[in-house]
């Protein structure tokens, strides 16, 4: 019986020798020191894991916890941080303690890409060729880029993919980011991470997200500032959701399913950017020229100097959310106004705005601070000239318009119907406006509508409406213009309005058929589309007014009835 337990003793004390020289043997306590001699002897940087070395199962790896990568001598910033760092093992690299660490992953790593005031990256470093290329799988990883020399600064967020280093000092990375709360998948070639902070490095890019794709194939050089150069695509299904990976919220205010699409040569140094050559698709647009964007300052810069066959206006212009009798009031997106300043050259072979269509047209454009002028000169296809100086002011509160018309020797239907909505006249001649409205829908503009309108046209007739023949019909009272339907005719038509909180008053609008001069006088309210004026009357021949009738009501339907003659109502004036 004694021999029985000292047996069993004598065994059990064998297990446990044999599990300590198993510990001993297979636990990696020495593979954070491994690493450390091979990043002094290889890269001549320090490191260090807080957490030792630990063994993982399924599959068997070797992970080493809280370690940390140093900087370049003299650096207080480390150049790789790792909540850990796992590598891949078998039993028998296990037991010769000779791991293979080109293969390995970091999981919830920070990687510093730091350039200080000297000009010396953090990346420097010289790694002696291997025979085999080095794998890192990245998860969850952050990358941040900063160079002291110019505080340009870029972050990535939830990094995952494969990085592998080759032999040749050659780099690429597959995987995605998160950028602006958006996953991007991403590909990149760059053929020498020595070269990027000195002449340059070849770079091959692709950025792939639902809001759009960035490809880019030519140089990256970091040696005085963060640089690319070569021919730049990006294109994308709605503008407003690529512009959000660096506008954020402020361009939730563009219009939306907008597809974008720009193509050329791009030139960069640190936050300025420059496109040569660049075709431009913005919906139905299309435009060729030079870009230039400067994020140097408190808001981005645009400089463009463009050239398209056609310029669709009525495309850019915001929808108002206006119906046929009802003024719009959707928010007029002023905030794109404060996005961005800008200085922007536009020429076009032609141009339109709803019905209307002009030749060779010109836009200087300028946005600073807020404040929007656009002004132009052109040449209708009716013939004739245009100019058109336009203001908006995102700045005041509420936002300020202003608008200056000039339109010489030309069609006045199609213009007005473009810039008015009035189809009903036509003729030959001139239209000046300077009008000024305030607001933050297309309703409040009208309300808050002032200035002056001039309007001279000649040989001419006014549709839907025969106003010699209402004024007869208009002895008993009428609703409507179908009482005198047809059309007026006229020689000359000429007049001016005032307005004041969109309240259109008619100083002197005269109206010569060849027979008879009808005088108007009253007002318009453009707001609630209603009319009080009062028409009069008078022989060509200068003889006292014949007639007089009243016009008072909703615009497409008002109430027309017998009015008396104003004193001092307007004189013929022949011819």
């Amino acid at each position: 019986m004694r021999d029985r337990h000292m047996l069993a003793g004598g065994g059990a004390v064998a297990v446990f020798i044999l599990l300590v020289c198993a510990y001993v043997l297979v636990m990696p306590y020495w593979a954070p020191g491994r690493l450390t001699d091979l990043a002094l002897q290889s890269m001549g940087r320090g490191f260090a894991a807080a957490g030792g070395g630990h063994l993982e199962f399924g599959p068997l790896a070797i992970r080493i916890d809280d370690a940390v990568l140093s900087g370049p001598e003299g650096s207080a910033d480390s150049f790789v941080k790792a909540g850990a760092v796992i590598v891949p093992v078998t039993f028998g690299q296990l037991l010769s303690r000779q791991p293979d660490f080109s293969t390995i992953t970091l999981r919830d790593a920070e990687i510093a890409l730091l350039i200080d005031e000297r000009g010396d990256a953090s990346w420097d470093m010289h790694v002696p060729a291997t025979g085999a290329a080095m794998k890192i799988t990245l998860e969850r990883a952050a990358l941040r880029y900063f160079d002291a020399r110019n505080n340009q600064a870029l972050a990535l967020g939830h990094v995952e993919g494969l990085l592998e280093i080759r032999p040749d000092g050659s780099m690429s990375f597959n995987g995605s980011a998160v950028i602006a709360g958006e996953l991007v998948r991403a590909s990149a070639d760059l053929r020498s991470l020595a070269r990027v902070n000195t002449d340059g490095s070849p770079l091959d890019l692709a950025l792939t997200a639902p809001s759009g794709t960035l490809t880019f194939s030519g140089r990256l050089a970091t040696s005085k500032a963060l640089s690319l150069a070569g021919p730049l695509s990006l294109a994308g299904p709605d503008l407003a959701g690529l512009l959000s990976l660096t506008a954020g919220p402020a361009a939730a205010a563009m219009p939306s399913a907008t597809a974008f699409s720009l193509e050329g040569a791009l030139d960069s140094a640190g936050r300025a950017f420059a496109i040569r050559k660049a075709v431009l698709m913005l919906g139905g647009f299309g435009a060729a020229g030079d870009l230039a964007v400067d994020l140097r300052g408190e808001r981005p810069r645009l400089q463009a100097n463009l050239a398209a066959a056609s310029l669709p206006v009525d495309q850019l212009v915001p929808a108002s959310g206006a119906g046929p009798l009802d003024w719009g009031r959707r928010s007029i997106p002023f905030a794109l106004l404060r996005m961005a300043d800008a200085d922007i050259t536009l020429r076009a072979e032609t141009a339109r705005y709803g019905s209307l269509t002009t030749a060779a047209t010109q836009l200087n454009a300028t946005l600073a601070d807020g404040r929007l002028s656009v002004s132009g000169d052109t040449r209708l296809a009716t013939g004739g000239g245009l100019g058109v100086a336009v203001g908006l002011d995102a700045a005041a509160l509420p936002p300020q318009a202003s608008v200056s018309l000039r339109a010489d020797e030309t069609g006045a239907q199609p213009l007005l119907a473009a810039l008015t909505g009035v189809t009903q006249l036509a003729g030959a001649g001139g239209f000046s406006a300077e009008l000024t409205a305030s607001g933050t829908t297309q309703e409040e503009m009208v309300g808050t509508l002032a200035g002056t309108a001039r309007l001279a046209l000649r040989d001419g007739s006014i549709t839907g409406s025969d106003l010699p023949a209402l004024m007869v019909a208009a002895t008993t009272p009428v609703t409507g213009w179908t009482a005198g339907a047809g059309a007026t005719p006229f020689k000359t038509l000429s007049g001016e309005v005032a307005l004041a909180d969109g309240i259109a008053t008619i100083r002197q609008l005269t109206i010569a058929t060849g027979s008879t001069v009808l005088g108007i006088s009253g007002t318009g309210d453009l707001l609630r589309r209603a009319v009080d004026v009062t028409v009069v009357a008078s022989p060509e021949s200068g003889a006292a007014p014949t007639a007089a009738v009243g016009i008072r009501g909703k615009w497409d339907a008002p109430a027309i009835g017998p009015a008396p003659a104003p004193a001092g109502s307007l004189p013929a004036t022949g011819n």
